[in-house]
């Protein structure tokens, strides 16, 4: 029973917050802002103290730090 709980008590935190990820990055206009709100909702959602974000540069397919 602790189980399922804790199990909804996660999904109930991670449909907030992708709800309000939802209504926060409509509200962003760089690029730069966007990427740190997204990692910034996934520490949350991981009880994480950081992350990254790497893209993929297209010419050379070398990943990127931009976040």
């Amino acid at each position: 029973m602790q189980d399922l709980q804790a199990r909804l008590q996660r999904e109930e935190k991670a449909r907030k917050a992708l709800i309000e990820a939802y209504y926060s990055l409509s509200e962003l206009t760089s690029l730069e802002d966007i990427f740190n709100r997204i990692l910034s909702i996934s520490e949350e959602l991981t009880d994480s103290e950081g992350s990254s974000l790497l893209l993929i540069e297209p010419k050379n397919k070398n990943l990127k730090f931009v976040a």
